[in-house]
């Protein structure tokens, strides 16, 4: 039977860096020498132990990444004309501030990755070498 430790805001810490480098939920619990039944309770009543292991974990942060790029995203740039005193180096004033909305496009090379790998069945290179295309009837008469 295994001995149930008593919750310190260390398993929190210890849990975050243990979600960050790819271990899943059973295994942090065994790790912790721990029952489900406990983690369960502790996951209830500590909010930081909440968070720490619902941290996305590296794949699953790369996949983010990958559709973003691959889907296309806007990005936000901030900047502002200053006006600064040459001999002190003191800012003096806030001439312009401005915001500006840039649109990063879909990356067609990100996006045949993710579907290559996703659905190999579907969009893998040999298959589509196979691949013979046959008109549906409202194409044959165009």
């Amino acid at each position: 039977m295994k001995k149930n430790p008593v919750y310190r805001h260390e398993i929190a810490e210890l849990t975050t860096l243990l979600r960050r480098l790819g271990v899943e939920k059973p295994d942090i619990i065994r790790l912790l020498n721990t029952t489900e039944e406990r983690f369960a309770v502790w996951l209830k009543r500590y909010p930081e132990l909440q968070s720490a292991i619902n941290e996305p974990t590296p794949a699953v942060r790369a996949e983010e990444a990958l559709i973003k790029r691959a889907l296309g995203f806007k990005i936000s740039e901030a900047t502002a004309e200053e006006l600064v005193d040459k001999n002190s180096g003191e800012l003096l004033e806030v001439l312009k501030r401005r915001t500006v909305t840039k649109d990063v496009p879909p990356d067609v090379r990100a996006l045949l990755f993710y579907l290559k790998n996703r659905w190999p069945e579907r969009w893998s290179e040999s298959q589509s070498e196979n691949y013979t295309y046959t008109p549906d009837e409202d194409e044959r008469d165009l």
